[in-house]
């Protein structure tokens, strides 16, 4: 048996190695901590006798600027705008 699925929604994400506070960050380009936006995605469902196999893939576009100017540093005037983009590829196995 096959089953195809379609997803749509919204995603908020934390950037635990964000480094937007750093204090000694002279050639580092400062990311912000957090960030959301759109998710879209398909999946597909196979129905094995014992388990259930579901790949799915997903795009993901951040709407928020993600890049935290800083005056001071080489290089961050160098960049107008950061923004995050994902393929993300996940399989889900059910027994």
């Amino acid at each position: 048996n096959f089953r195809v699925y379609l997803m749509a929604g919204m995603k908020g994400d934390i950037d635990m190695a964000s480094n937007a506070r750093a204090k000694r960050a002279e050639d580092l380009v400062k990311i912000k901590k957090y960030d959301y936006g759109p998710e879209f995605g398909i999946g597909f469902n196979f129905f094995f006798e014992t388990f259930i196999f579901s790949p799915e893939i997903k795009i993901s576009n951040g709407m928020s600027n993600i890049h935290s100017r800083d005056p001071n540093l080489i290089y961050s005037s160098v960049f107008d705008k950061i923004h995050s983009r994902m393929i993300v590829f996940t399989i889900h196995l059910e027994g």
